[in-house]
């Protein structure tokens, strides 16, 4: 093709280009939501046991520091006036004594 004729079709060039790489780009998309789907649908069917909960999973609580935290927690949900103060001092006291909660 010679120069003078691509200046010449140059707008058609451009548009059929245009048109193709969007196209292109729209069944990639559709290509790849439906692989996606197809995956997650076999993960789901060949899944034979979902997790337990380990024992272990979470540290043990200090009764204490729990009392401390469920009394924040009740000041918090009070009708009326809520004193923000002690309800930050409970918490802030349970959380440096390693409550992990707070």
């Amino acid at each position: 093709m010679t120069l003078e004729r691509v200046r010449n079709n140059f707008p058609i060039l451009h548009l059929g280009c245009v048109s193709l790489m969007s196209l292109s780009g729209c069944q990639s998309d559709a290509a790849k939501e439906k692989r996606k789907m197809k995956n997650l649908f076999t993960w789901v069917t060949t899944m034979t046991t979902c997790p337990t909960l380990s024992k272990d999973q979470y540290l043990v609580l200090d009764p204490e520091l729990q009392a401390l935290y469920d009394q924040a927690v009740a000041l918090s949900r009070a009708d009326g006036i809520v004193d923000q103060a002690a309800i930050a001092t409970l918490y802030k006291a349970a959380a440096e004594k390693g409550h992990w909660p707070s």
